[in-house]
């Protein structure tokens, strides 16, 4: 790969990141989703698979407005009886704080960058400060600091990609979730190529505590039947 090549790949990596902390950070600022639709946009031009395909055409046709998508967001992962866990503790040991919160720290303590409580409210741990930090890290490997490039691999394999999928899969299938379905499918992906571009395995669910099924769906079936549901909606548009 060339270096050029390299950093269109890094450039290309950080607007998925970029996008996913806007999607996953928790904050009452009226810019909080500022560049979404933009970021979509690009994406959709070149998406990772049919999956992602499906993802981004779904958000998107079925978009109304931001306040709506916040009020999504709170309902899915503040409002009782049930919120959605969002940290990568909870899906590692059952509670937040916990093991993936002192990785997280300790990567950090070899960085110049610390989280700013004004903007994340969360601990380390949580799923869309990790997505904004590994943001941060290909920035700085894009401006020839290569061993942030080294912290983002570190990052993404021992933090992200045990634990994430069980992540998608229950916010997939979470019954106030709508347009977060469909980002489920763009990070499903984008995960995917994250693992094919670190040379990592995906986890092997079966000899783990990490849950595979939610209420009897797998999450290779749940990609099946969004596919198998926007091929008919195309169909019946023709």
């Amino acid at each position: 790969m060339t270096k050029e090549d390299k950093n269109n790949v890094l450039n290309a990596r950080k607007i998925y990141y970029l996008l996913f902390s806007k999607l996953f950070v928790f904050n009452n600022t009226k810019d909080r989703y500022d560049g979404v639709l933009d970021i979509l946009n690009i994406i959709k031009q070149s998406p990772l698979d049919e999956t992602s395909s499906i993802g981004i055409n779904n958000f998107l046709e079925n978009f109304t407005d931001f306040d709506t998508l916040a009020d999504e967001y709170d309902d899915i992962f503040h409002a009782p009886p049930r919120p959605l866990h969002n940290t990568f503790s909870y899906y590692e040991e059952g509670y937040s704080s916990g093991s993936a919160c002192v990785r997280v720290r300790k990567i950090l303590s070899k960085t110049n960058i610390r989280r700013d409580e004004k903007e994340f409210k969360e601990n380390e741990d949580n799923i869309g400060f990790v997505f904004s930090l590994m943001f941060d890290f290909i920035s700085y490997a894009l401006n020839k600091n290569e061993k942030y490039e080294e912290f983002s691999k570190e990052l993404f394999k021992t933090t992200i990609n045990p634990f994430i999928d069980e992540f998608i899969l229950n916010l997939y299938n979470h019954q106030n979730s709508k347009s977060y379905k469909s980002i489920c499918l763009i990070l499903q992906s984008f995960i995917e190529f994250e693992r094919l571009y670190y040379g990592i395995n995906k986890p092997n669910y079966e000899n783990e505590k990490n849950i595979k099924t939610q209420n009897g769906i797998s999450r290779s079936e749940m990609i099946r039947r969004e596919a198998n549901r926007a091929r008919r909606k195309a169909e019946e548009q023709i």
